[in-house]
């Protein structure tokens, strides 16, 4: 059972204090049993950095355009990003983007910027809240996860110009979905196009080895989860650098997804 002054030591030994800018894609039952369960982990993470710092985290909710689908809305949509997210976007002092499929919450000291921001960029792509983190310094902290769930390497996407960028296709849950959402702002419903859509990041993991052999990749632990840390301008140039050598250097192989090989069609 870990305990509050478990996790700060964690977040102290890799690194974060009084200031840090950080970017937390986290899986809670990775990190193992918490006295005060998501709570504890998100009072860790605040303190941690102070409200000098700043905490972005993805509060995603797919609210994709269908007949049938829901209107988002920043105050009571849940967060599809795992209960840390949720737990994270209810705090005091914590608010969150009015972006209808990839919404934010955000704390500390460049939350206004952050999040205005958002309201009239695409999801993750150039002056996306993700972008402006990396531009202030922001460190990325993956807590039990891969790259696969690296949202900024989405980022990377858009600023590599890669060329499926505005290519909208989702499968499954989302095939009877068009390239737009529904939003809830004031006592309006608007409809707003979406634009670089992101997809497909299965092979993001394929990101790991080159950042490691850089020397721009570090370890460490939260709980019981390995959390990987690395600055998301070095994650963005990394990446970049790739999608120009090998333009589908983020897709899957082929034959191995339906989105990625959609995609590599237009080519």
């Amino acid at each position: 059972m870990f305990a509050y002054n478990d996790l700060t030591k964690n977040l102290r030994n890799i690194g974060m204090k009084k200031g840090s800018i950080i970017i937390v894609h986290s899986s809670y039952k990775s990190i193992g049993d918490v006295e005060g369960r998501a709570e504890t982990v998100v009072q860790a993470l605040i303190n941690t950095v102070g409200i000098e710092g700043t905490i972005l985290m993805p509060t995603f909710t797919y609210n994709f355009w269908a007949e049938d689908g829901d209107v988002f809305d920043k105050e009571n949509t849940p967060s599809k990003t795992g209960v840390i997210t949720e737990v994270f976007r209810n705090f005091p002092q914590v608010e969150r983007s009015n972006h209808p499929t990839h919404s934010v919450a955000v704390y500390g000291e460049y939350k206004e910027s952050l999040i205005e921001a958002h309201n009239d960029s695409t999801a993750l792509g150039k002056n996306s809240p993700f972008h402006l983190a990396s531009k202030l310094g922001g460190y990325i902290i993956l807590i039990g996860c891969s790259f696969t769930s690296c949202s900024l390497i989405h980022t990377a996407e858009i600023l590599g110009n890669v060329f499926y960028k505005d290519i909208f296709y989702f499968p499954a849950a989302h095939k009877k979905s068009s390239p737009y959402a529904k939003v809830k702002k004031g006592n309006k419903i608007i409809k707003v196009l979406l634009q670089e859509t992101p997809c497909c990041a299965e092979s993001f993991y394929k990101l790991e080895p080159v950042a490691l052999k850089e020397n721009k990749l570090q370890y460490g632990k939260v709980g019981n989860a390995k959390t990987l840390i690395i600055k998301s301008d070095d994650l963005l140039n990394l990446a970049i650098n790739k999608i120009k050598d090998e333009p589908e250097f983020l897709l899957c192989d082929k034959g191995k997804c339906g989105i990625c090989d959609f995609r590599r069609r237009r080519r």
